[in-house]
């Protein structure tokens, strides 16, 4: 891994599992790199550990594990990274961890802007900065797919101004970081490239100027403890196979650096990976159980058991439900307002519709759902 540290000398640091190199200005580096935003990194006296980067966060050990793995992803640019959702109470400092996040790969002048809901300015954004961060986000619904696709990584075509026939192109991949945004409420390919880091209130807080003096005093240190624990996960890593577990896991590259990680810092086999399941089961089922449509289909569910199934076009459906809406007094408001887009929000609810026991497809243009069957007290009782 190469690390232009930006700095006048142009110097580089190689990151490998046999141990950590510099390069000077004057020495031949085979990796070209695309200067934009960057601050130099400074190396200090090339001493500092993980410890560093704890006390500058407040979460507990096992948040902080997965903090750090999404830090050590960011130093693998050549797959799709998550979005890093901090989420917390008022003043647990969400503003100041996506600050100390930021640090330990790609500091700059301005580490959080308010973010914009307009897709040309988003990609911009990513293009002139290695990480993207999103200050002060209440909403991405517009910027849903243009995030999914910046992580994944994504090319851009725009008229370049003064010129008719001239178009300026680029391609993006990046890691994401926003903080205070509900994931439940947004489709599930942006949810499950989401991994949420819960922040706990710091018992003290501090004021601002002392933790800019902190921050830029510890930066040094919490970037070598970065960099060795990047040292350690390359060794770590070829003992672990994306494959095993990339039908559960939707970014198998960044869960087979999450597992490395966690390993390096004493978790047992397969802890990471169980923990990204689990956060995403919690919040697919979170976005299903918030869609108005999942709560008219449940109250459509009884009715359509005493056919067996329902067999008809998405414009059918969307009839029975508004009916099914009227009757438990849901806003039909908050239903799709066409059948096309409840053809697409039923793709998104397959995955929590199917865990909960239902068939559905669409087979001919026709959507054919069968609810679960009926829990007898007997299976109830051993429930």
């Amino acid at each position: 891994i190469y690390v232009d540290l930006c700095d006048a000398d142009d110097r580089v640091l190689i990151i490998s599992a046999d141990g950590v190199e510099l390069i000077d200005g004057d020495e031949e580096c085979p990796v070209v790199f695309r200067r934009s935003r960057q601050l130099p990194i400074e190396l200090g006296d090339g001493s500092g550990s993980l410890e560093d980067i704890r006390a500058m966060v407040n979460m507990d050990d096992d948040q902080f594990i997965v903090f750090v793995a999404c830090a050590v992803k960011m130093f693998f640019p050549d797959t799709p990274s998550p979005i890093v959702n901090l989420i917390g109470e008022y003043g647990s400092a969400k503003t100041s961890t996506t600050r100390v996040l930021r640090t330990l790969i790609d500091p700059v002048s301005a580490m959080v802007a308010p973010g914009s809901d307009k897709v040309d300015d988003v990609l911009v954004r990513a293009w002139h900065n290695y990480v993207l961060t999103l200050e002060n986000m209440s909403d991405l619904t517009k910027l849903s797919d243009t995030l999914c696709g910046i992580t994944t990584g994504m090319g851009f075509e725009v008229r370049q101004l003064f010129t008719n026939g001239d178009l300026f192109s680029i391609w993006v991949r990046r890691p994401v970081i926003v903080n205070g945004i509900d994931p439940s409420k947004y489709a599930a390919d942006l949810i499950s490239r989401m991994v949420e880091i819960e922040l706990e209130k710091p018992e003290k807080r501090m004021l601002e100027s002392e933790f800019e003096q902190q921050l830029s005093e510890t930066a040094p240190r919490m970037f070598i403890g970065a960099v060795t624990l990047v040292m350690e996960v390359l060794k770590v890593l070829p003992q672990i196979d994306a494959h095993a577990f990339a039908d559960n896991v939707r970014l198998a590259e960044f869960g087979a650096i999450g597992e490395a990680t966690a390993r390096v810092m004493g978790r047992d086999e397969g802890w990471f990976i169980e923990k990204m399941v689990e956060a995403q089961d919690i919040a697919q089922d979170e976005a299903a159980d918030d869609s108005a449509t999942m709560q008219a289909l449940e109250s459509f569910q009884e009715p359509v058991a005493r056919r067996g199934e329902f067999w008809g076009t998405p414009q059918e459906l969307l009839i029975e439900l508004q009916r099914s809406a009227e009757i438990i007094g849901l806003n039909a408001s908050r239903l799709p307002m066409t059948a096309a887009t409840l053809s697409r929000e039923l793709n998104q609810l397959k995955p929590s519709l199917r865990k909960r026991g239902w068939e559905i497809d669409k087979k001919s243009r026709k959507w054919r759902l069968v609810p679960p069957p009926e829990i007898s007290a007997d299976e109830i009782a051993a429930m």
